[in-house]
């Protein structure tokens, strides 16, 4: 292990994980790339996970357990980039699990390309099993102008599925309280980057659940996804305003997202209903005048027109006929 600089592999473990953490753990303890920090910070779990995860410490001296009071996974990822002492660090989440040559691939893109960050490929798991495959198999060097373009159109959000030098993530830390975390820090680690290394090719494997946030009835967290893509489209329209037409789009599709989830709500909040019904109404026209405009987006936007409770129709039709119902918690 001595030509292999350390690397830290951190992992929030909160409740509800304990049936997939051994996975998680299997597969990151089976990397051929073997000089690991595992940090598994333990989000004040009492599903069992804690002791799962001292087992797996107490058998493999790179495995390290730390316990929080139960604060969220923006909190356990804080606290875990704390404990890093590696030059290079990723993030797996409990739930999730990754190939064996997951960190060995990333790091030969990362020092090949001589960049600070290299993204990998990542295939969803849906619900009912069916795996997604999202990976592109780019295998290219990139600008940063580039990355924040591709975050605007929904892609490489996620901080799992990536080797970062360390460094890149001083001074930055995850919104703690708030949930869509990685849209929140995504872009500011990216901008420090003046080149980035695509290996897009399936190495992690995101396994939705339905106790997942998305997979629930509407909750007041979904309006932060609108606070942090509205931060991401102002930061970098900042440095690119020949963005802007693609940043509006991205705000709006932020808040169709959000109405979309509350047109499940039988009697929805009316202040929370005006608020983003009034977006909607106000921009809508110039959003659907741009030809960067994603077609599902384009067609969402257009049946709108038809007025919420025509949205809420069409969602309860999705909502029945996606199988999503079946993995959502009531």
């Amino acid at each position: 292990m001595s030509d292999q600089p350390l690397v830290a592999v951190i992992i929030p473990v909160g409740n509800g994980v304990a049936a997939y953490l051994p996975r998680c753990l299997d597969s990151v303890l089976a990397q051929t790339y073997r000089n690991l920090q595992v940090i598994v910070v333990d989000d004040g779990t009492t599903d069992g996970s804690a002791k799962i995860a001292d087992g797996y410490a107490q058998r493999d001296p790179r495995v390290k357990v730390y316990r929080q009071a139960a604060a969220g996974v923006a909190a356990a990822r804080n606290y875990g980039l704390q404990q890093v002492t590696a030059p290079y660090l990723t993030f797996v989440d409990a739930d999730d699990y990754v190939t064996p040559d997951y960190v060995i691939t990333l790091y030969q893109a990362l020092r090949n390309a001589d960049t600070p960050l290299a993204i990998g490929g990542i295939v969803k798991i849906k619900l009912n099993g069916r795996p997604v495959l999202c990976a592109t198999n780019e295998q290219r060097v990139v600008d940063t102008k580039t990355v924040l373009t591709a975050l605007l159109h929904d892609e490489y959000l996620a901080v799992y599925a990536k080797l970062y030098r360390t460094e890149l993530w001083q001074g930055v830390t995850f919104p703690v309280g708030r949930v869509y975390e990685d849209v929140a820090v995504m872009y500011q680690v990216v901008a420090r980057c003046a080149h980035i290394a695509l290996h897009t090719v399936p190495l992690y494997y995101y396994c939705r659940r339905g106790d997942s946030l998305t997979a629930r009835p509407f909750t007041p967290a979904y309006l932060d996804l609108i606070t942090a893509v509205t931060a991401m489209c102002d930061f970098v329209t900042v440095r690119y305003p020949d963005l802007q037409v693609l940043a509006d789009s991205r705000v709006m599709w932020a808040y169709l997202i959000v109405l979309w989830q509350l047109a499940l709500v039988k009697h929805p909040d009316p202040v929370i209903k005006q608020r983003l019904w009034q977006y909607l109404k106000t921009h809508r026209r110039a959003v659907l005048k741009s030809k960067q405009l994603p077609r599902r987006l384009q067609a969402t936007l257009r049946l709108t027109y038809g007025g919420f409770n025509t949205l809420r129709v069409v969602r309860k039709l999705y909502y029945i006929v996606s199988g999503e119902s079946k993995g959502v918690r009531h």
